[in-house]
């Protein structure tokens, strides 16, 4: 999705109308990133030595964000291609329970907004690909070529972690 502020606009609206929400977490903002150009996928600058360890740490936990937090997923046309998008919507939709991750009810899978004129259909599409797929569904469908990740390596350490 380009940069247009679209999801910023979403996500204002969103807390507008849901004022019980007291803290946001995103993970692009939250973690330090690269600058890399768009245009041409070339990195510009690089994480300094401590953010690439801090990146790292936070990386290996965040995933427990999308298991206990409410989760708004902004749905684009590209959303269920990407590897960690896909994987935080898999998550969103499970709980925690004595006997592992199981689909959380309904009521329990967060909120859904489209993005760039994008087919309010995709959400029963996102959720029917997610909500009551199991940790080796996931983890077969996310390992797929079709599943685009920027860093194969991330790719690897997450299906390691969840299988």
């Amino acid at each position: 999705m380009a940069d247009d502020g679209e999801q910023a606009e979403a996500l204002l609206r969103f807390l507008e109308a849901h004022p019980d929400f007291d803290y946001v977490w995103q993970d692009y903002g939250c973690l330090p990133q690269e600058l890399i150009d768009l245009e041409n996928g070339k990195v510009l600058q690089t994480r300094s030595e401590p953010e690439q360890e801090a990146f790292g740490e936070m990386l290996l936990c965040a995933n427990l964000l999308y298991l206990g937090a409410p989760v708004l997923i902004l749905l684009d046309d590209e959303y269920m291609k990407r590897f960690w998008t896909s994987c935080e919507a898999w998550l969103s939709m499970q709980e925690c329970t004595p006997t592992g991750l199981q689909p959380a009810p309904a009521a329990g899978r967060g909120h859904i907004i489209c993005l760039d004129g994008t087919a309010p259909v995709k959400i029963g599409a996102l959720r029917g690909m997610w909500a009551n797929a199991t940790i080796e569904e996931a983890c077969d469908h996310l390992a797929g070529d079709n599943i685009e990740v920027t860093n194969k390596g991330d790719k690897a350490k997450c299906l390691s972690k969840l299988e």
